[in-house]
């Protein structure tokens, strides 16, 4: 499996259920058989082991959520590692995408996720490890039976031509050639955006209200305005993904009590990135000082937020190992 992490969430149990007596070995494995998990530490009834996960072998119950870390990695490029995209499945049937980096797309597909039900995106901002695959989605989906409008979501920015849908105008110029080779065929709708910009000034601000599912957002500090985090909220359980940026009082408040957190780290080893990529030490640590989380501003915000689960994602790497 090529994807980076699959996490499976639900309301039964806070993670520390204690083991009961009856199980003799605690792991419940002989060695070498990797890890299984005792009753009372399975998230899922369906999940027996942790060292593997086998897509659409484990059933998705309808009160849990799924997380599943498509790629993390915006540089530099390995065979192994995909760009920034996170998939939540949830309960009722739903699906959704945070983000979606070069090379996700391989590994969703991967994951047998019916390439007509990759929809519904929220971009976090418009770095291109954060979107740069959905033109090739874009280009493929129609051909695969998705033949309705590509949903994408984000923010807008203080000036026109920073904004998500200036993005996608741009976009669909990009692939004029795919476009007009539709036309007249009954694919055609598939080439068509749905695109959602909403203000990004609206700390809080509800950007998707479906069926149960609520996904609020707010400001984050990164580069140009229009970055933004997400927060999605159903059933009683709740995911946060703030993308890239510094540690902010925003997340602080909104983020509060999350179920899932995951937020960026850059890991502050400057003179290693140039080393192993040719990475100035000036340009490494001005971009983490201005733009990113270090490690220990990761482990102070993680406290301040108090989730079940914090996660890092990696913003900028070291090298390929």
């Amino acid at each position: 499996m090529t994807t980076d992490a699959v996490i499976d969430v639900d309301k039964r149990t806070n993670g520390n259920a204690p083991a009961t007596s009856a199980v003799h070995n605690p792991y419940g494995s002989a060695p070498g058989s990797g890890v299984t998990l005792p009753p009372g530490y399975q998230p899922t009834p369906s999940v027996k082991n942790k060292n593997n996960y086998f897509p659409q072998s484990e059933p998705l119950g309808p009160d849990e959520m799924r997380i599943i870390f498509m790629g993390s990695q915006p540089w530099p490029p390995r065979q192994t590692q995909a760009g920034t995209c996170i998939m939540v499945e949830l309960g009722n049937g739903k699906r959704f995408f945070f983000d979606f980096g070069p090379g996700c797309l391989r590994n969703i597909i991967a994951n047998q996720v019916p390439v007509p039900e990759i929809n519904d995106i929220f971009l976090t901002h418009l770095h291109l490890d954060h979107y740069a695959d959905i033109p090739y989605l874009w280009q493929f989906a129609p051909f695969n039976g998705r033949w309705k409008p590509l949903r994408i979501h984000g923010p807008s920015s203080s000036r026109p031509e920073l904004g998500t849908r200036a993005m996608v105008d741009h976009m669909a110029q990009m692939g004029l050639w795919t476009s007009i080779q539709a036309q007249g065929m009954p694919l055609h709708d598939g080439y068509e955006f749905e695109v959602n910009e909403f203000d990004f000034r609206d700390d809080g601000g509800v950007c998707y209200d479906k069926d149960g599912v609520v996904i609020t957002h707010w400001r984050r500090s990164h580069a140009a305005d229009g970055a933004s985090a997400y927060r999605l909220d159903w059933n009683g359980l709740s995911f946060v993904w703030t993308g890239d940026g510094k540690p902010d009082n925003l997340t602080a408040h909104y983020a509060k009590g999350v179920d899932v957190f995951v937020t960026e780290m850059a890991v502050d080893i400057v003179r290693l990135w140039a080393l192993k990529q040719g990475v100035s030490p000036f340009m490494g640590a001005f971009t983490v000082d201005n733009f990113h989380t270090t490690h220990y501003a990761f482990g102070y915000l993680a406290n301040l937020v108090q989730p079940r689960l914090a996660m890092a994602t990696t913003s900028l790497s070291t090298a390929n190992w």
